[in-house]
């Protein structure tokens, strides 16, 4: 009996961990319902020369970064995102870049299919810190950035360099992204200890001539 209850109370003691170690979201702007819910996309016409667009966004939580997901299409492949800490309200030092293929510009304003930059850099985020997740644009390029579907209406920021960034139609919705953490290290260690109590405990109570 008491090799039962050891067995009980290790195993919701794993699973309370399990559910501890899930990934969280670290800031987001858009609902279940994206991008088919969306007022729509943020275009950029033909440049002309290299420009970069994108918005800062404020942490909700911390966490080690896992991934960030949004909803954008492109005329020139692959295109480069940036993920930069804040420097006195502007882009500071470079946390991590992704040079990637997106789905392709067409002159639709119908979603395309959701972009997910996976994070190997995993730099720590800090709640209640603001960050700047910007994408940088070759000469020739016109792409469809889709807005969020919360009603956010805080505008983007465009510019030809980091220094020139300015905000553009604030009272517009600003593009939509997800950025969501990893499991925190200390929880996955919790996680492993208790898999391992587990398994002494049921070979212990499988062992013969025990009570």
């Amino acid at each position: 009996m008491n090799r039962l209850y050891s067995i009980s109370t290790a195993l919701v003691f794993l699973a309370l961990t399990a559910t501890s170690i899930q990934a969280g979201v670290i800031y987001s702007n858009i609902g279940i319902g994206f991008p088919n819910d969306t007022p729509g996309p943020w275009g950029v016409g033909v440049t002309n020369q290299p420009d970069l667009a994108g918005i800062p966004f404020t942490a909700a939580s911390g966490g080690n970064l896992a991934s960030i997901s949004t909803d954008i299409s492109s005329t020139t492949q692959p295109i480069t995102f940036l993920l930069y800490g804040d420097s006195s309200g502007e882009p500071g030092t470079l946390l991590e870049s992704w040079i990637t293929v997106v789905p392709a510009f067409v002159p639709s304003i119908t979603p395309v299919a959701m972009t997910t930059l996976e994070s190997v850099q995993n730099p720590l985020l800090s709640a209640g810190s603001q960050y700047w997740f910007l994408v940088a644009l070759p000469t020739g390029s016109s792409i469809h950035w889709w807005s969020n579907d919360q009603g956010v209406r805080l505008g983007f920021w465009q510019g030809t360099s980091i220094s020139t960034l300015q905000k553009s139609l604030p009272d517009n919705h600003e593009v939509g992204i997800q950025v969501n953490s990893t499991p925190e290290p200390p929880s996955v260690i919790l996680f492993a200890v208790g898999t391992i109590a587990i398994f002494t405990l049921i070979r212990r109570a499988q062992a013969p001539g025990e009570v």
